[in-house]
């Protein structure tokens, strides 16, 4: 069965001339039960991916990607949820939510150019989490400086997260095998952007006319979006920081709403056996002002709601026992108005 979800999340693509109107079309009927199929949804939302990406000039981040999409499929190790056409959904859902006015507090800021950052690539760093490896975590720790440090505790201070130090975190890793996904992912996409901003903008300069293409270089947007997007993705499952609030961090408040609420069409990997697709295919939801109904089987109802309620703060959760869980989200009107970042 078809998740009705796609009804309300997927976008109109039809008078965009380069977009990858079959792709869509492809992932609007949900994942395939038949294996052959598999291949054609991959492709499908590999075009996606490459599209979108490719907006800001940002397709080498599509490596990182397909990076995670390999390890999933071919990691004999590896046991869990689909990853890799999670982030897909998670992106079209957050689009949703931004039509609907859901998260006022994100009118004010680059909300698509930080989306498509923090929902399109908050899962790439799982290999790092999942196959301990001495080596390969000592490679990414190579990428770690005193930019990605700062930038991190600056923008959890701006966003009044306490209780985790990043500087202490990594410290600690160093005689450690494994990290948790969010911040490895954290630190490849910085990484990898600031680089392209360096390559388009070597002097560095805060303002800068855009390049033939559109596309802006100025190296303010690293501060105002790319750091915010890499700050969402390394709260987005960390642990030391239980729940944030949705007046303070609501760009990373809207990658964990949008993280937990993802729940159809996340294949079950078990190594190189077959996939059983997650029992999602019910999914729906309706949004009204601030309330956000959310439709699905009991099991999965009675999981997302704990989830919700232990991740995320200024949220009122009710389940009236009936498949559908009604999400409300408080809006705190004296912090609503600031931008993120």
């Amino acid at each position: 069965m078809v998740p009705c979800v796609y009804d309300k999340i997927i976008p109109d693509w039809s008078a965009i001339q380069d977009a990858p109107k079959d792709a869509l079309k492809v992932l609007s009927q949900g994942f395939p039960e038949e294996e052959e199929k598999e291949k054609d949804y991959r492709k499908a939302v590999d075009s996606i991916c490459d599209y979108i990406m490719k907006l800001h000039s940002k397709s080498v981040l599509g490596s990182h990607q397909k990076g995670l999409s390999n390890f999933e499929q071919i990691a004999s190790d590896f046991t869990g949820r689909d990853h890799y056409f999670h982030q897909v959904n998670c992106y079209f859902l957050g689009q949703f939510l931004k039509g609907k006015g859901v998260i006022a507090s994100l009118a004010n800021t680059d909300f698509d150019f930080q989306w498509r950052i923090a929902s399109l690539l908050h899962d790439v760093g799982y290999e790092y989490e999942k196959r301990r490896s001495r080596a390969r975590l000592k490679e990414l720790l190579e990428m770690v400086d005193d930019e990605f440090i700062c930038a991190m505790c600056k923008q959890l201070a701006r966003w009044e997260v306490v209780g985790f130090d990043v500087r202490r975190y990594l410290r600690r890793k160093a005689r450690s095998t494994g990290m948790d996904h969010g911040i490895a992912g954290a630190i490849i996409v910085f990484r990898e952007i600031v680089d392209l901003y360096d390559d388009h903008n070597p002097d560095h300069l805060s303002s800068m006319s855009a390049t033939p293409d559109g596309i802006d270089w100025s190296y303010k947007n690293i501060q105002n979006d790319v750091v915010p997007a890499c700050a969402a993705i390394l709260l987005h499952n960390l642990k030391a920081v239980p729940k944030i609030g949705l007046g303070t961090t609501p760009l990373a408040y809207v990658l964990r709403l949008c993280d937990t609420l993802q729940t159809w069409d996340r294949p079950l990997v078990f190594g190189k056996q077959p996939k059983a697709v997650s029992p999602g295919s019910g999914c729906d939801i309706n949004v009204a002002g601030v309330n956000i109904e959310f439709v699905a089987a009991v099991k999965i109802l009675a999981r997302v709601k704990d989830e919700l309620i232990h991740r995320l703060n200024d949220i009122d959760v009710a389940d009236d026992r009936d498949q559908k869980l009604t999400i409300v989200l408080r809006r705190n009107m004296d912090v609503e108005g600031g931008a993120a970042g």
